[in-house]
């Protein structure tokens, strides 16, 4: 049990330094003052029995890699003082079944949540601006995802691997083919995506933002939705249904 003191020698603790405790297999929890604002690289690589972390209320930074490979993880809540979730930051967190994100979370780095194949259902807030490259990389258990309006910068292949999904709801204003693109073509990317609703946030279908989705059997279109442009539904041949809201002219 590691209770990271607020002070040491006089001096206040403000950052956890990369590698602090790399492979420490002994730790269980962890418990964060409020004076550290950065939790560094590495910081708890492969704490493999790590169930607990309590982060104090002065954390704005999840570093780089600060949780890989943490596999007795199975519940994280971010706080609101919380702005950046770092590339990798819980990737390989293979036993992870709930992680909620604060209100301040505007950042999800790359590959933050690759390989978290515990995960059934996630929700990305509407404070949520960049979502990086590969962000949740084969998590194969992700049945359900809801995307806030707030993501406006949206690296490649972010749900790549996710072949179990099934549902998605989706309030980015301007949706690219990168949210679904896939890294493998010719391969039945989500063949159990057949739902996907578009909320009232979209106004902006692009061009074949939805084209890896061959499952997909119904679109639910919001009242924003101005513009849907050439090949956005390309290649979807399972597709039965598009309801549009009464309150879409």
């Amino acid at each position: 049990v590691l209770n990271i003191p607020g002070t040491t020698n006089g001096y206040p603790v403000t950052s956890i330094a990369s590698n602090a405790f790399l492979l420490r297999g002994t730790l269980t929890s962890v418990t964060i003052p409020d004076s550290v604002t950065n939790i560094g690289t590495c910081a708890f690589d492969q704490c493999y029995d790590l169930t607990n972390i309590t982060f104090g209320n002065g954390v704005t930074t999840i570093g780089l890699g600060a949780f890989i490979d943490c596999l007795g993880l199975t519940s994280i809540a971010i706080p609101d003082n919380v702005t950046t979730i770092g590339s990798q930051a819980f990737s390989l967190c293979r036993n992870l079944t709930n992680f909620v994100f604060g209100s301040g979370v505007a950042t999800i780095g790359s590959e933050a949540f690759n390989s978290c194949i515990g995960l059934a259902s996630i929700t990305i807030p509407d404070n949520v601006t960049t979502i990086g490259t590969r962000a949740f990389d084969s998590c194969t258990g992700l049945t359900n995802i809801t995307i806030g309006s707030g993501a406006t910068n949206i690296g490649q292949y972010v749900l790549n691997g996710c072949t179990s999904l099934t549902t998605a709801a989706i309030g980015i204003p301007s949706i690219e083919d990168s949210l679904f693109t896939y890294s493998y073509s010719g391969f039945n990317a989500y063949p159990d995506l057949t739902s996907i609703t578009l909320l009232e946030s979209v106004t902006n279908v692009g061009i074949c933002a939805f084209s890896a989705c061959t499952s997909l059997t119904n679109v639910s279109i919001g009242s924003g939705v101005s513009s849907i442009a050439a090949n956005a539904f390309l290649g979807c041949t399972a597709l039965l249904a598009i309801t549009v809201t009464p309150n879409n002219s």
